[in-house]
């Protein structure tokens, strides 16, 4: 890299798990739903709400005087619980060389010529 100025930046990744509180799921609700929920297992329960809840406003607009809850397309749903950091246990660091750059978008706005992350 053939310019004046060199930038030295240290980096780092981890790990953060978040979550919403949980909502219960009223089921016998979900059955009078259009399409009505069949199922009896977790497993068909989520691909229910995979197929027909999460992101599809028309399926709490059909049914949202079967099913009030808006919370259960999940838009409502705030994730304010940590509940798991890597950084307890350790992180990944590393040190760039380089230069800031604008089009470096993915990078942070940096362009690494050359960095000591295996």
């Amino acid at each position: 890299m053939s310019v004046e100025k060199v930038f030295l930046r240290k980096c780092e990744t981890y790990t953060v798990h978040r979550a919403s509180d949980p909502i219960e799921i009223d089921i016998s609700k979900l059955q009078k739903c259009d399409p009505p929920y069949n199922g009896t297992t977790n497993d068909e329960l989520m691909e229910y709400l995979n197929e027909h809840v999460f992101g599809y406003d028309e399926w709490y607009t059909r049914n949202e005087d079967v099913y009030p809850d808006i919370e259960i397309t999940g838009e409502c749903l705030e994730i304010e619980n940590e509940y798991f950091d890597s950084r307890v246990k350790g992180c990944n660091e590393w040190m760039e060389l380089g230069v800031p750059n604008e089009k470096y978008t993915r990078n942070g706005r940096f362009q690494t010529s050359i960095s000591n992350n295996d």
